[in-house]
Parts: structure tokens; sequence; C-alpha cells
């Protein structure tokens, strides 16, 4: 991996495969998550994810139904 590709959250996001990608079937337009990309920057990504759940208050606050 090149670090100096990553300029902002979005490239980041980019290369994990976790923005959302626009799909469409004629006349619907929708968006999904990419199944490919970066499988060790994916991780990584999702061990940040559930560590910050577990011991940040700042996050925990951001998800709905959570203490």
């Amino acid at each position: 991996m090149n670090p100096e590709r990553l300029n902002t959250e979005a490239s980041f996001a980019a290369l994990c495969r976790v923005s959302p990608v626009e799909c469409s079937s004629g006349r619907r337009t929708s968006r999904r998550l990419s199944h490919g990309g970066y499988r060790q920057a994916n991780a990584a990504l999702h061990r940040v994810l559930f560590t910050r759940l577990r011991h940040d208050p700042r996050t925990q606050a951001q998800l709905p139904g959570r203490p």
C-alpha cells in the first residue's frame, strides 16, 4: 500500500471498498458497498471500529440504541 495516495478519508474508504458504489438498473438508481478491495485495510478498519465502539464514548453516542 502506498500511504501517499491516501490524502483524504474518502480515498481511504475507496481503498477499503467501504464507500458507496452507484448501481442502477434502468430507471432505479441506488448505492451499495463493494465487496472487493484491499482486504488487510478493510480488516484493520473493522478492528478499529469495534475497538472504538467498545471503549470510546463519542463513538458509542453516534449509534442509536447503545448506552
